[in-house]
């Protein structure tokens, strides 16, 4: 460190991303979550567009993402605001909701960026510990007169809270702002998002860099009522109101307008690469808060499992047959479904597929 480096964060210790190898084509890479499929060919097509006007500015407003998260999440415009990746909402957020009076806290293990940010903005920090099942107990968090940060599902535990169980915590601190952070909802959580209406002091943090195939692309939303929108609109604006460039965008639209690929509702998301609607199984008209996780092969993915189901390890027989095309078959079950995992694996073997198959708590 140089001289000249402000005593204030001098003991400051950076956030360590993860590695980011150069010869990827060789590695099947897991180490920081990125989707494993590349972005689809109508969202690439409309980067490629938009880098013809990249002499100009992008809109500092995002308007045109507002309106499709609006289409999505029926919701108005003044609900959203954007930012380069979610790590710089939460970023803002700090600035917006802690304070000198308002300290933070956050559970002992779960995202490294909220110590970070606690540091480097000097805020007053309260760490929680999870319980001896690596569980966030809700009730460690009543009352405690300060900004609380959780990610849900947790990471890297990937264990989730329940809606019922985040209302508990909103309402028991109904002059503080709880951020909930979703960056890995669609494998498996409940959203939060249906209860922003509900309630003034929830903030909801989301990424297109997991489910949505755009880590690349640095694009987060967050969902909140418009007064605390408005909050981080002001920090926003006074650091960069070009915060997220014309061709992430760009690309942000075409994602969200691609709803044959990508699946967004009250709970989880799954993504079909080139297999018809026809091909699905059953659970894919099912509660969408109830489903647990996807399977994927090569370019080919479907959500599947059903909490309960007594047939999961059928599903997961037919599912793997659907993919007899590919080399290689993933099995995600986001709640751990041995169940499902099994029968993936029991059909895979069948047709002589290379099987990953990974749970997430």
């Amino acid at each position: 460190m140089s001289k000249f480096f402000s005593r204030m964060q001098g003991e400051l210790q950076a956030y360590v991303p993860g590695e980011q190898p150069r010869n990827v084509q060789s590695l099947i890479k897991l180490n920081t979550n990125e989707s494993p499929f590349a972005p689809a060919p109508d969202v690439t097509e409309a980067i490629v567009n938009a880098a013809a006007r990249s002499n100009l500015y992008c809109d500092p407003t995002m308007l045109a993402v507002r309106e499709q998260l609006c289409q999505v999440y029926g919701l108005p415009c003044d609900y959203f605001s954007l930012g380069n990746g979610s790590d710089e909402l939460l970023s803002f957020a700090f600035l917006a909701f802690c304070n000198t009076r308002v300290g933070v806290a956050f559970a002992d293990i779960t995202y490294g960026f909220y110590s970070v940010l606690s540091k480097l903005y000097a805020t007053d920090t309260k760490i929680l510990p999870l319980d001896k099942n690596f569980c966030i107990n809700p009730s460690d968090y009543y009352g405690l007169g300060r900004t609380i940060f959780i990610a849900n599902p947790n990471a890297p535990t990937g264990i989730a809270l329940s809606l019922d169980q985040i209302k508990q915590i909103l309402l028991a601190n109904p002059d503080n702002v709880v951020v909930i952070d979703q960056a890995y909802v669609d494998f498996g959580a409940q959203c939060c998002i249906p209860l922003v209406k509900e309630f003034d002091n929830l903030l909801v943090v989301n990424t297109f860099s997991k489910s949505r195939s755009f880590a690349g692309g640095r694009v987060g939303f967050a969902v909140a009522q418009p007064a605390l929108i408005a909050d981080l609109e002001t920090i926003r604006n006074s650091i960069n109101p070009y915060n997220v460039n014309s061709l992430s965008q760009a690309a942000a639209v075409a994602i969200l307008k691609s709803n044959e690929l990508y699946y967004f509702g009250a709970g989880t998301s799954g993504r079909l690469g080139v297999l018809d609607a026809s091909e699905c199984p059953p659970t894919f008209g099912a509660d969408p808060s109830m489903v647990q996780g996807f399977i994927a092969g090569g370019d080919s993915a479907l959500r599947v499992s059903v909490e309960g189901a007594e047939d999961n390890f059928e599903l997961g027989e037919k599912d793997a047959e659907i993919l007899t095309k590919d080399d290689v078959c993933v099995a995600i079950s986001a709640s751990g479904n041995p169940k499902y995992l099994l029968g993936v694996l029991a059909q895979a073997e069948k047709i002589g597929c290379k099987t990953i198959a990974l749970t997430c708590n």
